[in-house]
């Protein structure tokens, strides 16, 4: 039998069968590095890797989860408010929003940023009920941690501690808990009250 009576007969060649092979490696290929794709990736879920935004507020670093944060902006024409606490800078106009800029450092049991308050960033938390600026003189960068590698935050003696500090990172930066933040009635300026 010649080589083209197999062919037309539905029975590949050498040719073909060289070929099919090649595909059926390429697709072993392709298996095999999804395999190693979706190992990769139930490693990092297994070890409860989150995003963090790190910013610096007067001499000490902070951390806050980035599932909490919306954006970070540049405390642009910030208005001051009358009457209002003094941990609130002002108000700032953000995407058409009219948004508080809050300076937490006395909560936090630090000085007050160093930073002109028209220099400094804004982190702005939000959740689907509200959205509100923290004040910050840097912002240092995004990066991932294992929540595991959070230590449990003790005050020193006679210190008060503070509800947004969820723990304290290896490198000694702060970790806050943002959702805390979201929730404080207390950053609430409400003109009824």
């Amino acid at each position: 039998m010649s080589k083209n009576a197999t062919m037309a007969e539905g029975v590949p060649g050498p040719a073909a069968s060289a070929g099919a092979g090649r595909v059926q490696d390429a697709g072993e290929i392709l298996r095999l590095r999804s395999e190693r794709l979706r190992a990769k990736i139930d490693a990092e879920e297994a070890r409860d890797v989150i995003g963090v935004l790190v910013f610096e507020l007067a001499s000490s670093r902070y951390a806050i989860e980035t599932s909490v944060v919306s954006e970070v902006c540049v405390c642009e024409r910030l208005m001051p408010l009358p009457c209002t606490p003094g941990f609130v800078l002002g108000v700032m106009n953000l995407h058409g929003e009219i948004l508080a800029i809050n300076d937490l450092s006395g909560r936090l049991g630090t000085a007050p940023g160093a930073t002109p308050p028209s220099a400094r960033r804004a982190v702005v938390l939000a959740d689907t009920e509200m959205a509100l600026g923290v004040a910050v003189d840097d912002v240092v960068g995004v990066a991932q941690l294992e929540r595991d590698t959070i230590e449990p935050f003790a005050p020193a003696p006679g210190e008060k501690a503070c509800d947004y500090v969820a723990g304290i990172l290896p490198d000694g930066t702060v970790f806050l808990d943002g959702r805390k933040i979201l929730e404080d009635p207390t950053l609430i300026v409400d003109d009824a009250a």
